[in-house]
């Protein structure tokens, strides 16, 4: 038990040194909340105090928010609105323009699938507390999104948001049919669907281990509507001084690699150091200058991807642990136990909700309790 409590400190401590814990959102989209929110009969100022932003933050799509705030206003939007599908409406108006240098990118690019490559690849410009990736497999594609950063009250807002932006961002890029997609997000289905179903008639899947947009895999070799070469040329200096920016350092860039690497099932170390352009020593290395190993932030990681399932989803235990890459359920009930101090089933009986509509408003893990 000594030991067990060792590392549960060590776990703690870790997790309090995260850098995503401080991650910032591009304004981008965001700048259409408040015509949105006139819209619905409500006031921007108020989402804006509510969500502790300045009265001007919007202003400016350039400027960058704290991400844990960016979230709480689409919870403060959906309160003052009473309107449990505010992340549908915002993510339908979501267009690659308004992805910065990234949107840029990918409108400019020859192929969808290599404009989703090159927004992976820069997704960190508009968010360092989120991560997307592309999966293919059995014919099928899957552009995804999942939020790295712990401890982000209304996640199930923020991928419903992502969830219909990725839908649009596929289908504006190349005039696909939309009703050939399917949305998978990773919460409870809630009790209206009304607005999505306004716009989308096609499958949407709830409680998934996953959120994004599935899609035919032959979608990837669609060119891009209106794609200009030379400006997408013109663009590589710009992409070149962003990346030496460093805006993400080694560890950073490390945790939100792991988190695909689960997702896609590749998440040995060497893995994970080759699609970073690393050698598994100099990987090493980084991960010992910052104070913390490989399996730590393994650990680190399947915490933070069970505790949002736990909260926010009925996928079973079960599933949880084989998405983690746990060989049995009951080493997955073992560390989790280890991790936060509370079983699975424990953590997920714990998880809050604001009332018995299921507007999941808050989805903030218990707080982490160390046995002894």
């Amino acid at each position: 038990m000594i030991c067990n409590t060792r590392r549960i400190g060590r776990y703690l401590q870790m997790s309090s040194e995260m850098p995503l814990s401080c991650g910032r959102q591009r304004v981008g989209f965001l700048a259409l909340l408040p015509t949105l929110l006139r819209r619905l009969g409500a006031d921007a100022g108020d989402a804006l105090m509510q969500a502790g932003l300045a009265p001007d933050s919007l202003d400016d799509p350039t400027k960058f928010v704290p991400f844990k705030s960016a979230a709480e206003l689409l919870v403060a939007s959906a309160r003052l609105t009473d309107c449990q599908q505010f992340g549908f409406m915002l993510g339908e108006q979501i267009r690659p323009q308004m992805l910065g240098l990234a949107g840029e990118l990918m409108c400019n690019a020859p192929t969808l699938g290599a404009a989703l490559r090159d927004f992976n690849s820069m997704q960190y410009t508009n968010s360092t507390s989120s991560v997307s990736y592309l999966i293919v497999t059995g014919g099928q594609a899957m552009l995804g999104f999942s939020v790295v950063e712990r401890d982000v009250d209304g996640v199930a807002y923020v991928y419903d948001t992502a969830a219909v932006a990725a839908l649009n961002i596929v289908c504006s890029l190349t005039g696909a049919d939309q009703s050939h997609a399917t949305l998978s997000i990773s919460h409870d289905e809630p009790r209206d669907l009304t607005e999505l179903r306004h716009k989308f008639t096609g499958p949407v899947i709830f409680n998934a281990d996953a959120t994004g947009v599935m899609f035919p895999a032959s979608w990837l070799t669609l060119p891009v509507r209106g794609a200009d070469v030379s400006q997408r040329k013109g663009l590589q200096d710009r992409v070149n001084a962003t990346r030496r920016s460093d805006v993400l350092g080694p560890l950073a860039r490390f945790r939100r690699e792991v988190w695909v690497a689960l997702m896609c099932g590749n998440f040995h170390a060497s893995e994970v150091a080759e699609r970073m352009g690393y050698s598994k020593r100099l990987l090493q290395r980084h991960l010992h200058e910052a104070g913390t190993t490989y399996s730590e932030v393994l650990d680190q990681t399947r915490c933070e991807m069970a505790s949002q399932l736990l909260a926010n989803t009925m996928i079973s235990f079960s599933s949880i642990s084989l998405l983690l890459r746990y060989s049995e359920q009951s080493v997955f009930s073992r560390s989790f136990r280890l991790w936060t101090g509370v079983t699975p089933l424990e953590f997920r009986r714990r998880r809050l909700v604001l009332n018995s509509d299921r507007q999941y408003v808050r989805t903030r893990a218990p707080d982490l309790v160390a046995a002894h």
